[in-house]
Parts: C-alpha cells; sequence; structure tokens
C-alpha cells in the first residue's frame, strides 16, 4: 500500500519548475500571436500543472545571462506584423546591470534620416546614473521621416518585446522618449498602446490631428492622463505642430493628468536643451502600477483597446476613425488651424469608445462606458475581494460575480506579455 501511495504521488506531482519555465519560454518566443496562444491553450489543458504552479513560474520567469557593459548593436530579425524586418538595434548595458535583478530601461526613438546610435549617445549619461539600460532600434522602412504607418508602431513594439527576452527589464519602468521622427512615433506608441510606460519623453514632436487616414491621436489623450509626461519642444518650430501639443495638454488638464509638464524653448526652433529637465530626477520617480484603481481607455480598435485590467472586444458602429464634420464651408475657410483643430477635436471625441474605470477597494469596481459593446475584466487576485469575488457597478446595475480561476486566462494574457507583476487568473465579460 505504501508503494502504491508512493507512485501514486509520484504521478500526480507536477514538472520541475525549471522544465515549466522552459515551456513557457518556447511559447512566449513563438513568432505569432496565433502560434502563442495555440500554445498557451496547450499548456493550459495540462491536468499535471495547477494554476498556483503556474503562477510561481510567471513570477519567476525569465533567464537572463550577464552582459558586458557598454555600447553594442546586434543586427536582429524582428517580426513585425506578418513581415520579417531586418533591423539594426543599438542598446547600451550600464555597470552596474546585474541580470538576476529587474533593471528600468528606456526605449528611445530616432529622428529622420537618423540611427539608433545617436539615442543612445544622447541618453547615455542619464542611464548610467539610473542603473538604466537603452534600446533604440533603427528604422528598417524609408527612414524619411514619421510616415503614420502602423508598422512603425509595431516594429518599435517588437524591438522592446526582443529586448525583454535578453534583459532583465523592469516591466514597471519601461520608459519611452523619441526625437522628432522620433517623437511623432513617440506620441503614438504612448496613446495607443498606454500600457508599457512608466514615463514619457517626447522631444520635438507632436501627436497627430487629421480627419483621414486614422492620423487623430488627440481624442486618445486620457490614456496617458497617469503616466508622468515631460515635452521639450522649441517654440518656433512648425506652428501646427505646436497647436496640436497645446491642444493634447488642455484635454490632459481636462482629465486631471498627474504629472504633464510642456517644457518650452521660446527662442529655439527644431531644437531643444536635454538639461532643461532633470532626467536622472524624473526617470528615477517614475514607476508604472499596473493595479492602478483608476484611469481612462480610449480606444477606436480591439487591437489598440487594452489598458491594464481592462480589455474592450468590441465597439459601437458609431465609434469611427475617419468622419467627414458638419460644418458651414466659408466658417471652416475663415478658420484658423487652431480653431479647425479644436472644433476637429470635439467632433472625434464624440465618435470615440471609451471606458473609464475606479476600483474603490479591491473586489469593487464602477465602470463606465460609450460607444462600447462588449468590454471584458482581465483580473489578478490582487483585485478580488477575499472570497475572490467582484462586484461591478455597470450601466446602472451591480453585477455581482464570482469568477473562476482558470490557467487559460493566465497562460494566454502571459505569452503576449510576459509581465511578472501582473497576472490575471480569471475574466469577466460585459455587454
Amino acid at each position: 500500500m505504501l508503494l502504491f501511495n508512493l507512485i501514486a504521488a509520484c504521478l500526480l506531482a507536477s514538472p520541475p519548475a525549471q522544465e515549466l519555465g522552459a515551456e513557457l519560454a518556447a511559447a512566449v518566443d513563438l513568432p505569432t500571436k496565433k502560434e502563442r496562444q495555440q500554445a498557451a491553450l496547450a499548456l493550459a489543458k495540462r491536468s499535471d500543472v495547477s494554476l498556483e504552479d503556474w503562477l510561481q513560474v510567471a513570477q519567476a520567469f525569465g533567464e537572463f545571462e550577464a552582459h558586458e557593459a557598454g555600447l553594442h548593436m546586434a543586427a536582429v530579425d524582428l517580426q513585425v506584423g506578418d513581415k520579417i524586418e531586418h533591423t539594426q538595434i543599438h542598446y547600451w548595458v550600464p555597470e552596474s546591470y546585474d541580470p538576476k535583478k529587474p533593471t528600468p530601461t528606456l526605449l528611445a526613438l530616432h529622428g529622420a534620416g537618423g540611427i539608433g546610435l545617436s539615442e543612445v549617445q544622447t541618453w547615455q549619461n542619464v542611464a548610467s546614473d539610473l542603473n538604466m539600460l537603452i534600446v533604440a532600434p533603427t528604422d528598417a522602412g524609408a527612414n524619411l521621416g514619421y510616415s503614420f504607418d502602423e508598422r512603425e508602431q509595431l516594429a518599435s513594439l517588437a524591438t522592446l518585446r526582443w529586448f525583454r527576452r535578453k534583459f532583465n527589464v523592469d516591466e514597471n519602468r519601461i520608459h519611452l522618449t523619441g526625437v522628432s521622427r522620433g517623437g511623432h512615433l513617440c506620441w503614438e506608441l504612448a496613446l495607443r498602446h498606454p500600457q508599457y510606460w512608466a514615463s514619457l519623453a517626447p522631444r520635438i514632436g507632436g501627436p497627430a490631428l487629421a480627419i483621414v487616414g486614422g492620423r487623430n491621436t488627440i481624442r486618445f489623450a486620457a490614456n496617458i492622463a497617469h503616466i508622468p509626461l515631460r515635452l521639450l519642444q522649441g517654440m518656433q518650430d512648425d506652428a501646427k505642430m505646436i497647436v496640436n501639443q497645446k491642444l493634447l495638454f488642455t484635454r490632459l488638464d481636462d482629465v486631471g493628468a498627474v504629472d504633464a509638464e510642456f517644457v518650452a524653448f521660446e527662442n529655439l526652433g527644431h531644437s531643444y536643451d536635454l538639461a532643461a529637465v532633470n532626467f536622472v530626477e524624473f526617470f528615477g520617480k517614475a514607476k508604472r502600477n499596473p493595479l492602478l484603481d483608476r484611469f481612462s481607455l480610449r480606444t477606436l480598435s480591439p487591437e489598440q483597446g487594452q489598458l491594464y485590467f481592462l480589455q474592450v472586444d468590441k465597439l459601437d458602429k458609431k465609434a469611427v476613425v475617419e468622419f467627414q464634420p458638419r460644418v458651414d464651408p466659408n466658417l471652416w475657410n475663415n478658420w484658423g488651424h487652431q480653431q479647425k483643430a479644436e472644433f476637429v477635436q470635439i467632433e472625434a471625441d464624440k465618435r470615440t469608445g471609451e471606458v473609464e474605470a475606479i476600483m474603490t477597494s479591491p473586489g469593487h469596481i464602477q465602470l463606465k462606458s460609450k460607444l462600447v459593446r462588449k468590454l471584458r475584466l482581465l483580473l489578478p487576485s490582487e483585485l478580488l475581494d477575499e472570497k475572490s469575488r467582484l462586484e461591478i457597478q455597470y450601466k446602472g446595475k451591480a453585477h455581482n460575480k464570482k469568477p473562476k480561476l482558470n490557467r487559460k486566462v493566465l497562460l494566454s494574457y502571459f505569452v503576449e506579455h510576459f509581465d511578472r507583476s501582473f497576472l490575471p487568473v480569471c475574466e469577466i465579460k460585459l455587454n
């Protein structure tokens, strides 16, 4: 009988954590989202591994090697959408880098015709003081300026994904900056993918405002209201871009942005003075909180509809990217750029999906939405009450839920984000 019990115990025992970690890493490293999700589903079906086992593996995820300090360049094949891009990536490793410790990281985006090296050189002294890694890709496209093409955003995120698999990056201290062309791209990444960033430092670049081509990111201003922000801008630069910048900052004021500053240089054109901001202090204090108790998410697509525990799955048909504003042509022709921008932005707001979330206490969430048909809450255990329940105030009703904790939610999320600090274990779908 004793022998039978020992054999049964061995059969029921979970595989070693190292083995599970290797299998999870293999899933994370698959090239496409479809392949990663298929792998996650297969892992979730394993009856010999509990949710608690997977949580422990996810919390300890990543085996990282020591790296020589200093400047490096790697030629990398990045999976960008459904294509492979041959990309040069410059990166910098501080003397004190310890692969066993999560380390702050700066994603830095160069200007038109430039290369990543220039951004590393710009920030190297700051990074040295902060024991901060720098990663700076060189655009693999035409590199003639920001083209407002989604591939540029996806290429930047692919660079970050590649770097996070090579280095022990602190998920809650990833900072984003860019200059000129890279400044425009910085705004796009921040406003459309706000879930990644601890702080933002665009330089002589602006958010987009146009009716056609989806080039309107000012409508997403609320997405970054909780993220510390410093914009460095010469005020003799392009006048229309500066109007757009000021409009976005007005929007941030309207939604109660916590720490957003427009650092203006009245006598400069397309330039700035980096020393005007104490970036050692700014980056050093900034830290992402993925369990934030109050935030808003604005979006026009499920692919860009995620922020912390919120995921927008379906939008109302009135939420549209492009639209034709109704205005008297004579009035429109007499307006300057600022009046046109303000009018277009008001009209864009009417056509933008939005969810506001307030976590009053663990297990209690208030939600308000506009032009959102379906959404999901992806919930780590920290956001549930002591009995793993959740009360949601939504659309005038109280929804009392006790969601099933399951491995599929955890693993499906983890293979995409491999975020050790935010580990959802259940989901709730709302219409």
